[in-house]
């Protein structure tokens, strides 16, 4: 099964299983998803980001169907798929845009129960806004800092310039002095 590249077909029976929140979780879909997010790690989180988005926008029609996971349920082992992966320090698979996205969009959606069920999930969606938030900083500072730099310059340009008009006034002044003494 974990050579098994993963598919709508094949993820949403696994995400559909029974996920405890003790530990260790579903033992199965846990180390499942951990292989297929370090061998196929894009291919997982569409698939995953897919399912919640599917999930969130679908109607009750859809979240009553058979073998049809809750975001609950995906959420949950996507938080055990977490919890490990930050066991063995390496939570890429969480790093992509795609699976943020749905967390977030899960985590704006979610009632204050699921939030606080899955607070360490939804903890990547605040430092993904947090990133935003420093690259958005950054950004500013640098074209502030461009503009410093480039007023700076025209200052240079303009101490340059003032001077030449300072020699000119002194010049006047003494010829204007000049014509006064007279």
């Amino acid at each position: 099964m974990k050579s098994v590249e993963p598919s709508h077909d094949l993820l949403t029976p696994v995400v559909a299983m029974e996920c405890p929140d003790k530990r260790p979780g579903n033992q199965f879909v846990t180390a499942l998803l951990k292989c297929w997010s370090v061998e196929y790690s894009s291919e997982l989180a569409q698939l995953a980001s897919q399912q919640i988005s599917k999930q969130l926008s679908g109607g009750k029609k859809r979240k009553n169907a058979k073998n049809q996971p809750s975001v609950d349920q995906i959420l949950g082992h996507l938080d055990w798929l977490y919890k490990i992966s930050q066991e063995q320090e390496d939570i890429s698979f969480f790093k992509q845009d795609n699976i943020r996205s749905a967390l977030d969009q899960a985590k704006i959606a979610g009632t204050e129960a699921r939030k606080s069920r899955f607070k360490m999930l939804f903890s990547l969606c605040d430092e993904k806004e947090s990133r935003k938030r420093n690259t958005r900083t950054s950004r500013t500072q640098a074209a502030a800092s461009k503009h410093v730099q480039s007023s700076d310059e025209s200052d240079e340009e303009e101490d340059s310039v003032k001077p030449k008009q300072a020699k000119r006034r002194k010049k006047n002044n003494s010829s204007v002095e000049s014509d006064s003494d007279e």
